[in-house]
């Protein structure tokens, strides 16, 4: 007779183990990546002035303050998106999805605090959005194409 906890494998438990942290590990991630990118939108002033001249101009200082928008906005659009589909269930329990945006989101977090702690121009934060925001969402968009369009998902 064989107990049946035999049958399972130390690769099989640490992959469900790994499962179970993969889902809280991507919410928290990609929670703190949404709130760093929001609150350095709160207050984008430190941001625009080493992007600026010594002396500019007010259309200057628009140009600068409208891309810092757009780059700060698209974030938190893409962030918002890939919080909503993990929030209402549809890609919580794809773990290569959330391996992938632990990964994104990790870097992507850490990079935006590093940022937000100093004057940088705001120029970096398009390279962090498409560093680790866009690879993100594309993942998101993958999963969801997979599940809504293609009916394919693996937790089914």
């Amino acid at each position: 007779d064989v107990h049946p906890c035999e049958h399972l494998s130390v690769r099989v438990l640490v992959e469900m183990a790994w499962g179970d942290v993969l889902a809280p590990a991507r919410f928290l991630t990609t929670m703190f990546h949404f709130l760093v990118t929001l609150s350095t939108a709160l207050e984008v002033e430190p941001f625009l002035l080493p992007a600026l001249p010594i002396r500019y101009t007010t259309e200057q200082y628009e140009d600068v303050h409208q891309e810092c928008i757009w780059v700060l906005s698209l974030s938190l659009l893409g962030l918002s998106i890939e919080l909503v589909s993990l929030l209402a269930g549809v890609t919580m329990f794809e773990d290569r999805t959330n391996t992938m945006h632990v990964l994104f989101h990790g870097i992507g977090c850490i990079g935006v605090t590093i940022f937000a702690l100093g004057s940088n121009h705001f120029v970096i934060l398009w390279y962090i959005f498409g560093a680790c925001g866009v690879p993100a969402l594309l993942v998101e968009l993958n999963a969801l194409l997979g599940i809504f369009w293609l009916r394919k998902a693996t937790f089914f």
